[in-house]
């Protein structure tokens, strides 16, 4: 039986067969461009010996590329592969993939280059040997290793070498440990003035970091933090938290403070809030004691959550009973409508829960 649908013809055919080949689903779309981010940062790991332990799992967006470049990082760091780890953050930066961790991993890849340098090698060829994961085969590194990396980033590698300046750190061998000992400490001079530059920022004058004694900056770190929530500066701890974890900075105390000024910030929003209510013209006194209710029913021990909230009730029964309730009549009802509206919160808090 012959087809009811007309024949094409061999250009209108071709043009079909090109148009549906130059569209593409988005997800498609979106893993070749992952492949495509992805494929610099494999090549990096092949050319080291290194089998990729997350990279090679599926990426459908940039975050979830991200999240598995972070994984890697830190496995590459754990089993000594420093140069691996220092190599694939310059091919994230390369290809616009940034994060914190990623920072953090490529400082504390170079702390450990610094600590390993101190060490006086026990030949120069143990310089140029990369650790396998296992650590117990070391492979020599390609000769075009680092021509080869700045192949895979698009970069133009010079034609001739630049000369190094020699300075007296290179002088005797024996001087070696000493010389990289020194190299640290301009680092923790970076690491303090960062510190510093976020206090000085929010008006703060430091104390605990004023200077640096070489002790433990971290634990310095810490007791400005508490310095600065004590005082009430709640918004320059969490600032001088977020600096700490970038510098790969951490101690318990860091996120002691940082836990304790998230929620006195909270508290002090909520009050800032229902006081804001309350000043109203005219005031909002129920929307301030529904707002005050259920922040006391999440912290039942607060007396400033509790204060405000009989004077929000009693405004509340000013405003439609005026002067007619007599004083002892009108407190019992303050008492009675505060409980009722606390017994209200805890059903919602309940509920949501």
């Amino acid at each position: 039986m012959p087809s009811s649908q007309p024949k094409r013809s061999r250009p209108q055919r071709q043009a079909g067969a090109k148009q549906g080949a130059r569209v593409k689903p988005t997800s498609e779309a979106t893993a070749e461009a992952g492949g495509v981010r992805r494929k610099p940062l494999l090549d990096l790991c092949r050319q080291a010996g290194w089998a990729p332990q997350h990279l090679g799992q599926p990426a459908a967006s940039n975050q979830e590329l991200t999240q598995l470049l972070i994984k890697e990082l830190v496995a590459c760091r754990e089993a000594g592969q420093l140069d691996l780890t220092l190599a694939l953050c310059d091919a994230a930066d390369a290809k616009g993939l940034q994060h914190p961790r990623i920072a953090a991993n490529r400082e504390r890849a170079q702390r450990a280059q610094q600590r390993n340098s101190a060490k006086p090698p026990a030949t120069p060829a143990a310089k140029k040997r990369l650790r396998r994961s296992q650590g117990t085969i070391a492979a020599a590194r390609p000769k075009g290793f680092w021509r080869q990396l700045s192949f895979a980033l698009g970069r133009s590698t010079p034609s001739t070498p630049q000369p190094k300046r020699r300075t007296k750190a290179e002088a005797p061998s024996s001087a070696m440990a000493v010389s990289a000992e020194r190299a640290g400490l301009p680092r923790r001079q970076q690491q303090l003035e960062a510190l510093q530059a976020v206090c000085l920022k929010a008006g703060w004058a430091p104390q605990c970091l004023a200077s640096g004694d070489g002790g433990d900056l971290a634990l310095a770190c810490a007791l400005e933090m508490q310095r600065s929530r004590q005082a009430g500066q709640h918004a320059l701890v969490v600032a001088l938290a977020t600096e700490a974890a970038v510098l790969g900075l951490e101690h318990p105390r860091i996120q002691e403070n940082l836990q304790r000024s998230r929620a006195k910030a909270a508290k002090a929003n909520v009050l800032s809030q229902a006081k804001g209510l309350l000043q109203a013209t005219p005031p909002a006194c129920e929307a301030a004691a529904t707002i005050l209710a259920d922040a006391l029913a999440a912290d039942p021990d607060s007396r400033d959550y509790r204060k405000l909230l009989v004077e929000a009730v009693r405004q509340e029964i000013e405003q439609r009973s005026g002067t007619a309730l007599a004083p002892e009549l009108r407190d019992a009802t303050v008492d009675l409508q505060v409980n009722e509206r606390l017994l209200d919160a805890l059903e919602r808090r309940r509920s949501s829960g």
